[in-house]
């Protein structure tokens, strides 16, 4: 696992962002060993996931993704509450969840 990666994700209308993920070990007394994926837009951070398991990365930035969701959209990680509103999950994986955006990346 790396201790840092970044990518460069560019929308349709040209705005450019760059993400770092950073990696930690939880040092709490019921988590104690858990790794930590902290999730930094434009050196600003905007989530973090916990354990393992699934794909930290995604789900650390999945709630930041979410302004990014229109309604043509259909795909795995897309999900739908009852009240017609939007969420993704994360967890399915961090290139799933851009590519069904529709967002370039790359990363550097």
């Amino acid at each position: 696992m790396a201790k840092g990666r970044k990518i460069k994700i560019k929308t349709a209308d040209g705005r450019e962002f760059f993400v770092e993920f950073k990696w930690s070990v939880s040092r709490g007394r019921l988590t104690y060993g858990y790794n930590i994926c902290t999730a930094y837009v434009d050196g600003e951070r905007v989530g973090r996931s916990m354990g393992g398991g699934y794909d930290m990365e995604g789900a650390a930035l999945d709630k930041w993704l979410e302004q990014f969701v229109r309604p043509e959209h259909n795909f795995y990680g897309l999900n739908r509450r009852d009240d017609g509103s939007f969420y993704l999950d994360g967890a399915c994986g961090l290139d799933t969840l851009l590519r069904g955006l529709g967002l370039e990346y790359r990363y550097i």
